[in-house]
């Protein structure tokens, strides 16, 4: 496989996610089996700036680039499917704030990823869609 991206700033982050990702490896297949939800495994991303490594380092993030950000992805995936499928949601609206008009609103989200804060896949519903519409 050829890799998306490459450098310094990917090697550091592959390098500080690679224990976690080792971790979360270990009981994923028993979590697929058993249909374990991986609140744990999710929670130490969070706790470790996974969700935010998107988010610009002035900002409190990693400022990785999205070539970078899947080439960790990919390794995510390797170890957990679920846990990655579980995070496209949160991705795709750190995308959506980055792109947004530089202002407090869109400041304050980046700061709530910075925090550890993580978005479920709920954020796309339009209107006054019920859960399971």
């Amino acid at each position: 496989m050829t890799a998306l991206a490459t450098g310094t700033r990917l090697a550091g982050l592959k390098a500080r996610f690679a224990p976690l990702f080792a971790r979360i490896a270990q009981g994923a297949a028993e979590r697929d089996r058993t249909g374990e939800l991986p609140y744990q495994a999710v929670a130490d991303l969070a706790a470790a700036g996974f969700g935010a490594v998107r988010v610009p380092e002035s900002h409190g993030g990693s400022g990785a680039t999205l070539p970078e950000l899947f080439e960790l992805f990919v390794e995510l995936a390797a170890v957990d499917t679920n846990i990655a499928q579980a995070l496209r949601a949160h991705f795709a609206f750190v995308e959506d704030r980055l792109v947004a008009e530089p202002g407090p609103g869109r400041d304050k989200w980046l700061a709530r990823f910075a925090a550890g804060e993580l978005v479920g896949n709920s954020w796309t519903e339009v209107g006054a869609v019920k859960v399971g519409r």
